[in-house]
Formats: structure tokens, sequence, C-alpha cells
């Protein structure tokens, strides 16, 4: 699986996911819809997703994430998140291309949640 790191901007090298017997796995983050199709080919893919919501909802969640982890001076980190907040349609639309579904935050969970046998009745 590749390992990103914001700081670089990009990926900076891969690791072995070992899944210790479980039969679900979680792909979570830019990189993700990458493996979809390897995952298909191995017989490893249940699901594929792509959660998607309101550009402003996006760009909020992660200028408070990266400014709170200090992961970029604050002006860097406005720019960068105008900018991916402007690509947020080209994205969904990879990811889509790559065999992920675009659902929202609340029908992935009920998507997983079925794929797991069972339904957090907490939500």
């Amino acid at each position: 699986m590749p390992v990103y790191e914001i700081a670089r901007n990009g990926r900076c090298g891969s690791r072995v996911l070992d899944l210790d017997g479980a039969t679900l796995f979680v792909a979570e983050g830019i990189f993700a819809p990458e493996v979809v199709r390897g995952c298909a080919d191995r017989g490893l893919l249940a699901a594929a997703y792509c959660i998607r919501q309101h550009r402003l909802v996006t760009f909020w969640r992660r200028l408070t994430r990266d400014l709170r982890e200090h992961r970029k001076p604050p002006l860097v980190l406005l720019r960068r998140g105008w900018s991916l907040m402007r690509d947020q349609g080209r994205v969904v639309d990879h990811a889509e291309q790559l065999g992920a579904l675009p659902v929202t935050p609340d029908e992935a969970f009920r998507a997983i949640s079925r794929l797991g046998g069972h339904a957090d009745a907490g939500r």
C-alpha cells in the first residue's frame, strides 16, 4: 500500500499490509482509489467507495485539521485548501474511473455496515 507524506506533497514509499486473518480492511485517503484494481484482481475487493460531500465542508475540515497539526504555514494551507477545493470534482471523477462508487458519508456507513454483517446500533 502507498505511504503518503503531506510535507513532501506526495507518495514517499509503500509497505505491505498484513490483514492477520481479517476478512475486511478499509483503505482511505488520496491514494485509496489507486489500490482498487489491484485488490479486485487479487479477489480482495468487497467494495470501493469515494466519500463525497460539499466542497466547503471538505475545505473546512481539511483546513482545521492541518492548522491544528501545524502541517504547513497557515497561508500555504489556505492556498492549498482552496486549490484542492476547486479540484474536488476531478478527484471524485478519478476515483470513480478507478472503480470507486461516490457516496455520502451516511451511505458509506450503511454500505460498510452491511459488508461487515452488522450495523452499529448507535447510528
